[in-house]
């Protein structure tokens, strides 16, 4: 049996101090984030970068998370949203925080998590898309420029929320199992 398999397999029952620890920290990245998200609509990296470090850590100490696990765990959630963020459909912030998700969750865990984050983002898109509709028809005065810029600003959905909701749910699916 490979490391993968064998993780996936003891994941649900794993009690380790270094695995506890990676999912106390996640639970509060996750939880800063979200505060930020909705506050300063940014994820800073001073909150995702000693996230990823820390994860290496613990991935590198006996008894955590494989070390495989996490890197395999940040490729496919940092790369799946990088190439997202290249097409301009998302900050970096958010990126780097489904890159967090993925070196802590790790393999196979992360996989859940995108889309979980993916249903979730998408029901927010079309919440925020019916709230923020026009209920009147555009005017020519010279009174509403300010209404017109505001609706012409793109539509920003803060996609941190449903990153945090995403792995939670995933955490609670995999050590449900």
């Amino acid at each position: 049996m490979n490391e993968f398999a064998e993780y996936s397999e003891i994941a649900a029952t794993s009690t380790d101090l270094l695995t506890l620890i990676g999912l106390g920290v996640l639970v509060l990245v996750l939880s800063i984030t979200v505060y930020t998200e909705i506050t300063a609509h940014r994820i800073p990296n001073a909150i995702t970068l000693p996230a990823l470090l820390l994860g290496v850590v613990i991935g590198l100490l006996p008894g955590g998370l494989p070390l495989a696990n996490a890197i395999v765990g940040f490729l496919i959630g940092f790369g799946t949203f990088f190439v997202v963020y290249m097409f301009g459909g998302m900050g970096g912030g958010d990126v780097k925080l489904m890159g967090v998700v993925g070196i802590l969750l790790g393999y196979p865990l992360v996989i859940p998590a995108l889309i979980y984050t993916g249903f979730i983002g998408a029901v927010m898109a079309v919440v925020m898309l019916i709230w923020k509709r026009p209920a009147k028809p555009k005017t020519t005065d010279e009174n509403s420029e300010e209404a017109d810029e505001e609706e012409d600003a793109p539509m920003t959905i803060p996609y941190g929320v449903a990153i945090a909701l995403g792995a939670i749910l995933a955490l609670m699916s995999g050590y449900a199992a």
